[in-house]
């Protein structure tokens, strides 16, 4: 246990030491858009994973896609990943919010509703379907949604 312990240890000493300028960036509380194009690649390769190949301002469009996305920010030292318990307590919040949708969905409220809005809808399609061959607009019998 020592020895796996000791090696994780020297692999995160490597692993940092690779990324040393990067972290002396952050510890001098630059902005990304004050970087080099090098600086930035190798924030991004830092923060996002060492597989960014796109350029920084593509890869980091993609990770805040629907976003605004300014360029002005302080850099930040990356995320911890998360501990087996803190996945767990995940893992049980979603199973419990899942559940609640699921006994939601089931109940007997919702399954008499969505059968009302199906023969609804039956009802409506037969209806301008009559229409259409009598000639008849079928935006006489509009559609619930329209």
């Amino acid at each position: 246990m020592g020895a796996t312990n000791r090696l994780k240890r020297l692999e995160n000493k490597a692993y940092i030491g690779c990324f040393a300028d990067v972290l002396s960036l952050i510890r001098a509380g630059r902005y990304y858009d004050e970087l080099t194009q090098e600086e930035q690649k190798r924030y991004c390769m830092y923060r996002y994973g060492e597989n960014v190949t796109e350029p920084p301002e593509q890869y980091l469009s993609t990770v805040f896609k629907g976003f605004p996305f300014d360029a002005h920010f302080r850099l930040e030292y990356k995320p911890k990943p998360l501990t087996a318990s803190e996945i767990a307590q995940n893992i049980k919040e979603i199973d419990s919010y899942m559940q609640h949708r699921q006994e939601e969905f089931n109940s007997p409220e919702a399954c008499e509703k969505r059968r009302k809005d199906y023969e609804e809808l039956q009802e409506i399609g037969r209806k301008r379907k009559e229409a259409f061959y009598a000639g008849i607009p079928m935006d006489t019998y509009p559609l619930p949604w329209d």
